[in-house]
């Protein structure tokens, strides 16, 4: 079947999953750097689909249910999820809320959506996907700029830096 490559993919992940591997790095260090680079690539190849005349259309749209996923759809979901959970604050709950997952998944399952429902016309031609990366591109522009002050605001920002170069090492 068409779709029996991630089943393949899940069976074949917990089949190594759970075995001992003698050079666990070093695998897990080049599957970083392969991962990254295929990620790169299927963003590349999913979004050069799209012309920007049809982002362009579902701008105004395309705003508000940005606006409703980030602060209706993913809060809620996030809340949900984790009401049980003890190990968390709830500032570092909300924390979450406003930073829910996005993705590379999402714009997968947007591509197989927009062939499947073309072929039996169930929306207008070109929406959909367009939509989806609207949806990507705008979440990660709001939370790359919203997250720092959003943080110290919640105050969960760690209190020791823990960063590779910082600042004060900086002559």
């Amino acid at each position: 079947m068409s779709e029996s490559g991630i089943v393949t993919v899940t069976v074949a992940g917990i089949a190594f999953g759970n075995k001992r591997l003698a050079n666990l790095e070093t695998i897990l260090r080049f599957k970083k750097q392969l991962t990254l680079i295929a990620l790169s690539t299927i963003f590349i190849l999913l979004s050069a689909n799209i012309p920007l005349p049809k982002i362009g259309a579902i701008m105004k749209e395309g705003t508000i249910f940005l606006v409703f996923l980030i602060f209706v759809v993913r809060p809620l979901s996030v809340l949900l999820s984790n009401m049980k959970e003890a190990s968390l604050t709830s500032s570092e709950k909300l924390f979450l809320c406003f930073f829910a997952p996005r993705g590379i998944v999402s714009a997968v399952l947007a591509s197989l959506f927009t062939i499947l429902f073309e072929e039996k016309e169930l929306l207008g031609r070109g929406v959909f996907l367009p939509l989806a990366f609207y949806v990507i591109i705008g979440s990660i522009v709001f939370y790359s700029a919203a997250s720092w002050f959003i943080a110290r605001l919640l105050k969960v920002t760690e209190t020791e830096r823990k960063a590779f170069l910082s600042l004060a090492q900086i002559p």
